[in-house]
């Protein structure tokens, strides 16, 4: 189900399956905004320069950007870098950046530069645009932009940084399997869960993690519980494509089917939901109302738009109560 394309795992195409990636994007840049400038070509270490970080939110208020910051060095005229973070190349991107980055610059009144930056090759074209546009009836907004391709780029800076909330972004970058083995053995030896789990998150979309366990010769029971919640969402990516639960199939409900089978793919699908709410928001998995629900295709929109998709602990919450009174 899962195509591997040079040692990187084609994911099925469930926008929430990127969600950690773009989590674990934005804090890079809030936890090391110097070293992704360098890294990026953008501003190199050794120039003595102010970053001064500015509130994403644009004017007027839409979705915000992944990063804006304020930039002066020597000898260059100060100008606004915008980044937008995405998993996966998208058609739509483009005229977002050109939203987002015209809506600054009236914003701050200074020039905008913005940086498109890919972490997955899949899907990338081999020329990518560089002018941006964003189009309202006969109002044009016009903006260029610059791309990044993440697994191009030289992981020793992030590799050399020591910083191990930082270092595991290698696994992403242009790196070998050897290096992918020292660093990965690094960072589990610090003892930092956090950072563990940061980087087998990060490994989970560039291998399969038979692979990558093998790869790294890692075995301890904390290895294999911080492992099991690293690639949670890719398995359940893996079960939701093979059943068809993205398309809201109605399985146990063709006509002729015996209750008792139906009955047994309810408890199927509320047994795979409980696990997924288990993992990522915790306590919800007990919530008496999911043994009210016997409807399979109710468990299973539960689970690909709630447990999967949706960020929001709150609205996973009021969706299964709301499921019950349906």
């Amino acid at each position: 189900m899962f195509e591997n394309i040079g040692g990187w795992i084609a994911l099925p195409c469930l926008d929430s399956i990127h969600k950690p990636l773009d989590r674990l994007a934005k804090a890079f840049l809030d936890q090391a905004p110097r070293l992704f400038l360098h890294l990026i070509g953008e501003l190199d270490m050794s120039v003595e320069a102010t970053i001064e970080v500015l509130a994403t939110e644009t004017a007027p208020p839409i979705k915000m950007p992944d990063f804006v910051a304020r930039i002066a060095a020597p000898e260059r005229d100060v100008f606004i870098l915008h980044v937008e973070i995405e998993a996966l190349w998208n058609v739509r991107t483009p005229p977002l950046i050109a939203r987002r980055a015209g809506s600054l610059a009236w914003q701050y009144e200074t020039p905008v530069r913005s940086l498109l930056v890919l972490l997955q090759p899949f899907g990338c074209p081999l020329a990518l645009p560089n002018v941006a546009e964003y189009i309202v009836g006969e109002t044009r907004t016009t903006h260029p932009f610059r791309s990044a391709r993440f697994w191009e780029l030289d992981p020793g800076i992030v590799l050399q940084s020591g910083d191990p909330h930082v270092m595991f972004w290698a696994v992403l970058m242009k790196s070998s399997d050897d290096q992918v083995r020292d660093l990965a053995r690094h960072v589990l030896s610090l003892g930092d869960e956090e950072a563990s789990g940061e980087l087998l998150t990060l490994a989970s979309f560039r291998y399969h993690r038979d692979e990558f366990e093998t790869l790294i010769g890692a075995r301890s029971m904390a290895f294999a519980e911080l492992l099991e919640k690293s690639w949670f969402l890719q398995d359940v990516a893996e079960i939701a494509e093979k059943r068809g639960l993205a398309r809201g199939e109605e399985l146990g409900k063709t006509e002729g089917k015996a209750e008792g089978k139906a009955e047994g793919k309810a408890d199927e699908a509320r047994h795979l939901l409980r696990a997924a709410l288990a993992a990522k928001y915790p306590g919800l998995e007990k919530m008496a109302e999911l043994d009210q629900i016997s409807d399979v295709v109710k468990l299973e929109t539960l689970l690909v738009e709630y447990a999967v998709k949706s960020s929001d602990r709150d609205a996973a919450e009021q969706a299964i109560r709301a499921a019950v009174g349906e």
